[in-house]
């Protein structure tokens, strides 16, 4: 006999935090105070392409850490690199133009 799921029975939750979100936000803040701070620039990277690193590999760990959404985790990402002064706004939402994007 297979199981079938009872309506009593809830559904399994398959997106939840690898680990508690708290410590998922410490983490990736940790990781890029570590990249802009304890790592030397090197001399053919400008500071803004140094800044860019760190908010793109933070925003990895937060895809797979999953303290929020995917989309909230992009969303913030893109907003970080927006206010921080690393890409004007129109570079930074042009990827979003491309139709190519979404297929």
């Amino acid at each position: 006999m297979s199981k079938v799921a009872s309506p009593e029975t809830p559904a399994p939750v398959l997106d939840k935090p690898a680990i508690p979100p708290i410590a998922a936000v410490l983490l990736i803040a940790l990781i890029a105070t570590g990249i802009l701070v304890g790592i030397p620039r090197p001399a053919a990277v400008s500071v803004q392409g140094w800044r860019m690193i760190a908010i793109f590999i933070s925003t990895v760990f937060a895809l797979i850490l999953r303290p929020v959404p995917g989309g909230a985790a992009v969303l913030i990402g893109v907003t970080i690199a927006i206010v921080g002064g690393v890409l004007t706004p129109a570079q930074a939402l042009a990827g979003y133009g491309n139709t190519t994007v979404w297929l």
